[in-house]
């Protein structure tokens, strides 16, 4: 039986952090609606996932973590209703640190949900302020350890780094502060830019300003430096874990394993299709209500297919596999060939086995690889 897996986008925070561009809303007052919408959502689109089995479960945000355990519920009956749920390996809720409390994690635990992604970006307070977290670097320590006591042995936490003002040794005490949660997972994010963002604005203004770009690199050298010495795998360019503790709901995006996005802005993908949801809540309630549409779709060309192929597997540690390449696109063998060749005698890549993997030195550029790799 295929697998499938279902993501489900909740569009709230309390406040907006200073770099994120995802969608979401600070006015929680449609969220019954939002609810009611999501659930019919669920309900219509079950056709899309017969005769799959539903190996991963994901509340993504914004912050599901703001949904009650009576909300949260609500929405997962209707998964359990409409989908082959009796599979699952991994259910994962996104949440922050200033939402959990014992009663909170002990309820999460009863629902079924037994992985938990914990968005600290930071152990440094002043860091937390920049980026107008809600928490501070106490209650990561408190939620996480909560998380633990009461039986969550799947963690994952989020961290940034290439902030303005930071520093070689401000990152690895990050680093070091995350040794103290033994934690099984982590990912970590070089800082990006995003339009629309009050970052971006202020980079504009001159309010702050980026570090230079040989820093943000001695940074992703310390990153990859202490997963090396604490056992961590470097298991694609943003993601790390101890043995046996990959993320299987990131690790099937990044193997083209289909998945349906349930609510606003959230995307959906199988075989060659992507679709994705209106980016507005009031637009995505009022449509489910009507029965208009609210998603729009591409069908994708054989680059498109070839491009997502380079891009996905030159991220992970496995890296891109000659034999695949030979068999899936045959079309494009000797040129693509001929260029990771090139890549080798450049340094950026190594061959290990049948694939080829990006070195340390093309860690840093994988972007510009990918980009130079793809046929347009």
């Amino acid at each position: 039986m295929k697998e499938i897996g279902i993501y489900i986008h909740i569009p709230y925070c309390k406040r907006k952090c200073s770099y994120c561009n995802f969608h979401f809303s600070t006015n929680i007052s449609t969220k019954d609606q939002l609810i009611e919408a999501l659930i019919k959502e669920i309900r219509i689109r079950a056709t899309e996932a017969k005769d799959m089995q539903l190996t991963t479960l994901y509340f993504g945000g914004g912050t599901p973590s703001l949904f009650s355990i009576e909300e949260l519920k609500k929405v997962i009956e209707e998964i359990q209703a409409n989908y082959n749920f009796n599979g699952l390996l991994e259910f994962t809720i996104e949440v922050n640190p200033d939402d959990i409390s014992e009663a909170y994690a002990r309820s999460l635990k009863s629902i079924g949900i037994n992985r938990v992604s914990v968005g600290l970006q930071s152990f440094i307070d002043q860091e937390l302020v920049f980026m107008d977290r809600v928490h501070d670097a106490a209650q990561s320590f408190k939620a996480v350890n909560i998380l633990q006591d009461v039986g969550f042995e799947k963690l994952t936490v989020d961290l940034i780094y290439g902030l303005p003002n930071s520093s070689e040794e401000s990152w690895l005490f990050n680093l070091n502060e995350l040794l103290k949660l033994n934690v099984s997972h982590f990912s970590a994010y070089l800082l990006s830019i995003e339009p629309k963002t009050k970052l971006f604005s202020d980079l504009a203004k001159n309010k702050v300003f980026l570090i230079d770009d040989d820093l943000a690199m001695r940074q992703m050298d310390c990153l990859l430096e202490f997963c090396n010495d604490n056992e961590y795998e470097a298991y694609e360019v943003s993601n790390f874990a101890k043995k046996g503790h990959r993320a299987i709901h990131n690790s099937n995006y990044w193997n083209r394993v289909p998945y349906i996005g349930f609510g606003p802005s959230a995307h959906s993908f199988a075989g060659n299709q992507r679709r994705w949801n209106i980016a507005n809540n009031n637009v995505y309630i009022k449509a489910l209500e009507n029965n208009d549409v609210y998603w729009d779709f591409e069908i994708l060309s054989e680059k498109n297919i070839f491009n997502e192929f380079i891009y996905l597997n030159l991220r992970k540690i496995e890296g891109i596999s000659r034999t695949l390449i030979q068999a899936l696109y045959p079309q494009y063998v000797i040129e693509t060939l001929n260029d990771l060749d090139q890549l080798v005698l450049d340094g950026l890549m190594v061959v290990i086995n049948d694939s080829y993997v990006l070195t340390a030195a093309g860690r840093k550029v994988s972007d510009r690889i990918a980009s130079d790799l793809f046929k347009v």
